[in-house]
């Protein structure tokens, strides 16, 4: 707990903030939950009018406390010089407080930021060609007006390192835009496997750029490896595509992949099973 909550006045600081709550049909409950959440917003004369604004937004009690444990300053920002000026701008991207929440509680933050920041995130996103209105723009937004923009010059950087090309950066941001919020090192380690392990080519990867986000080690290094050894013993044949086997989920890939054949490679399921738990972290070897 805050120490200097605790050595707030109650009788002239906390008991008005609990009686403000309380006539806006709160529970001593309900108020108890709030209080370890944002306990500087008890000190704030506003506590009532920023909680009946953000819940009205938000929807539900429920909601507003998922909110407050991932920002706390909801309820002590200034609502006429940040919340409402950001919410309103949102608004006109297509966004809504409650689809925000929705999304990723870590996303309202936006509500909170600097307008001109926040500004200047819709204008950097723009540039990246995605727009107003796009299925990714909400998701894009949050994560490139809450990083800095050093950091995600680099990772464009990165990825213009490993041969994608100016115009695939924003095929991949409005596919894919978590893909700017992996650290640099989860985005080299990707890629090398995805490049010089497997042998994808990068238009390929383009087109597909989800397949970066993947975890190696429990998921694409475990399948990669499965399907080399069964085609080194003959047990599979055609061909496949690649994502296709990547993106599908774990129950699928095991009835289609690992149980038809367990009879046939011997220690095969556990040899998988090894592997998705992360017990190797070597390149590419055969089951």
């Amino acid at each position: 707990m805050d120490p200097t909550f605790l050595c707030a006045d109650v009788e002239g600081t906390l008991a008005p903030r609990v009686a403000d709550l309380g006539g806006l049909g709160l529970s001593r409950d309900d108020i108890r939950r709030i209080i370890p959440l944002s306990p500087n917003s008890f000190r704030n004369r506003f506590l009532r009018r920023n909680f009946e604004f953000w819940l009205a937004e938000l929807g539900s009690f429920d909601k507003m406390l998922q909110v407050l444990r991932m920002n706390s300053g909801l309820l002590s920002i200034d609502l006429d010089k940040v919340a409402k000026p950001n919410l309103a701008f949102l608004r006109q991207c297509g966004l809504t407080a409650s689809g925000i929440a929705s999304t990723n509680v870590y996303n309202t933050r936006l509500f909170t930021m600097n307008p001109e920041l926040l500004r200047e995130g819709v204008e950097r996103v723009e540039e990246l060609g995605v727009e107003r209105g796009a299925p990714m723009f909400g998701r894009t937004l949050a994560l490139i007006a809450l990083t800095s923009k050093e950091v995600v010059v680099r990772r464009i950087q990165l990825l213009r390192k490993y041969g994608f090309s100016q115009d695939d950066v924003p095929v991949i941001v409005r596919k894919a835009p978590l893909v700017l919020g992996m650290s640099d090192q989860k985005i080299e380690r990707n890629l090398d496997f995805l490049i010089k392990d497997v042998g994808l080519e990068v238009p390929y990867i383009v087109r597909r750029p989800v397949l970066i986000m993947y975890s190696v080690e429990q998921r694409l290094l475990p399948r990669h490896c499965l399907l080399k050894a069964l085609r080194q013993k003959a047990s599979l044949k055609g061909e496949f595509d690649y994502y296709v086997t990547a993106a599908m989920s774990e129950k699928t890939f095991l009835q289609k992949y690992v149980l038809p054949y367990k009879d046939h490679v011997p220690d095969l399921v556990d040899g998988y099973a090894s592997k998705c738990a992360g017990k190797t972290t070597a390149r590419v070897t055969s089951l």
